[in-house]
């Protein structure tokens, strides 16, 4: 079964509700000096990022690719959007 993605942009926000259980699709967050909470864009489970992330007139940017570890989505982010790579 192949999932759709919710999202293909990425949004920053000021907190994440992922300790409730709700979906959080393509949900940006600045968690500590060097982790991120980013919301899969296509099952919206929060994971940690350690990524390079630059932040460029709101715009993200992530270096490297980003693999959820739920779902198996693979992609990039260039300037707040999303390029859909194959699953790994």
């Amino acid at each position: 079964m192949t999932m759709e993605y919710q999202t293909l942009e990425v949004r920053i926000v000021d907190h994440l509700e992922y300790f409730h259980g709700e979906k959080n699709y393509g949900s940006l967050w600045k968690w500590t000096e060097d982790r991120w909470l980013f919301g899969c864009p296509r099952c919206g489970i929060v994971m940690s990022l350690k990524h390079n992330i630059t932040v460029e007139n709101g715009l993200a940017t992530i270096s490297p690719s980003v693999g959820c570890p739920f779902c198996r989505a693979h992609f990039f982010v260039k300037d707040g959007k999303i390029e859909v790579l194959s699953d790994w």
